[in-house]
């Protein structure tokens, strides 16, 4: 999570290939694909998209990869995430 909020991407990939659980969530019940997206991380949120990570997942106060997305008017994010399949 902390190395998707902060936009590691080479940190994310090394994770990613020794299996970390993209589902994780921490105490407010945000996995690292909602870091990734609530801090512009763009290329972070398409390598865990294609690592399968869940574009329509939801923290613990009802807010989706879309909606934070939409919050922060990051409309490239908001593409991926359409691409990918996301519920809005």
């Amino acid at each position: 999570m902390r190395a998707s909020s902060k936009g590691y991407l080479d940190t994310v990939d090394v994770l990613l290939q020794y299996g970390a659980d993209l589902e994780k969530k921490d105490d407010q019940g945000w996995t690292a694909m909602l870091w990734a997206v609530n801090q512009g991380n763009k290329d972070v949120v398409e390598r865990l998209i294609k690592s399968g990570a869940n574009v329509n997942i939801k923290a613990k106060d009802g807010r989706s990869p879309a909606m934070i997305a939409m919050s922060e008017d990051n409309n490239d994010i908001l593409q991926l995430l359409r691409d990918a399949g996301a519920e809005f």
